[in-house]
């Protein structure tokens, strides 16, 4: 599992000529980041004194954050459960002519369709 390597082993991984981990899986990463960022900022904020007026705010805030920094290393492995299970071979088979006429084609469409059914239910959600 991606979420399970160090930040070196990550970026090094993200690095390589690879296809996974990739572009959504990096995104997902920084989304989770930019999460915890504001929940830190929710965190130094609760309870602090001159804040008062913006205490539920904040603790509203910091639920909706905390669910993106635990929703979002998931759909980081969810991207390259996606295209190492399905897609990076219906690509492959698409690309020749035996596979274009075999359905192969086909195939590679329904697993772009997979690969970003979990991003619109993100969308969709927050």
């Amino acid at each position: 599992m991606f979420i399970e390597k160090t930040v070196t082993e990550f970026l090094d991984m993200l690095a390589s000529k690879e296809p996974t981990p990739g572009g959504g899986s990096a995104a997902a990463l920084g989304g989770a980041q930019a999460a915890a960022l504001v929940s830190m900022v929710c965190n130094l904020t609760i309870g602090k004194k001159g804040y008062e007026g913006v205490q539920q705010a904040m603790s509203d805030l910091l639920a909706k954050t905390e669910a993106l920094r635990k929703e979002l290393p998931q759909l980081l492995e969810a991207d390259t459960q996606v295209y190492d299970g399905r897609l990076s071979s219906a690509l492959q088979n698409a690309r020749t002519k035996a596979g274009a006429r075999s359905g192969h084609a086909g195939c590679a469409q329904r697993g772009r369709r997979g690969a970003v059914d979990h991003r619109r239910a993100l969308r969709a959600d927050h």
